[in-house]
C-alpha cells in the first residue's frame, strides 16, 4: 500500500483526537469500554473508517453503534476544531465486541498448540 505521508499524518492525529474526545468529550457517555483501534482515512482526506472495540454485552453492542450514530455531528465538528483541515474526513464509525478478538486469539493458540478452541494449554 502506497499511501502518502500526509494520509498516514492525518490516521495519526484522528487517532488521538478521537481516542481522547470519545473517553472524555462526548455529552452522553457511551455504555461500557470503548478503544479506538484504528483510523483509515481515504487518499483525498474526504472519508474515515474510524475502528472501535467496545468491551460490552453483545445486548449493548447496539446501544454503542446508536450512540456514535446519533454524536457523529458533534465528533465532527470536534475533529473540525482540533484539526484544522481544508476538507474533514466524514467519519464511519465500525464497531467490533472486544470478546470476538478474544476468540479469534484464542483460536490461533489453540491451532499452534494442536489443540481445539476452548482446551486448557496446560494438559
Amino acid at each position: 500500500m502506497n499511501e502518502s505521508r500526509r494520509v498516514l499524518r492525518v490516521e495519526r492525529e484522528l487517532l488521538e483526537v478521537l481516542s481522547r474526545h470519545l473517553h472524555t468529550g462526548l455529552k452522553e457517555p457511551l455504555p461500557g469500554m470503548i478503544s479506538v483501534l484504528h483510523v483509515q482515512v481515504s487518499a483525498d482526506l474526504k472519508q474515515a473508517k474510524v475502528y472501535i472495540r467496545a468491551t460490552v454485552n453483545p445486548a449493548d453492542l447496539e446501544a454503542v453503534e446508536r450512540s456514535l450514530q446519533k454524536q457523529r455531528a458533534d465528533i465532527q465538528r470536534h475533529v473540525a476544531k482540533e484539526l484544522k483541515l481544508r476538507f474533514n474526513p466524514v467519519l464511519r464509525f465500525l464497531v467490533r465486541p472486544s470478546s470476538e478478538e478474544f476468540s479469534e486469539v484464542d483460536a490461533m493458540l489453540a491451532r499452534l498448540h494442536g489443540q481445539s478452541p476452548g482446551e486448557d494449554f496446560d494438559q
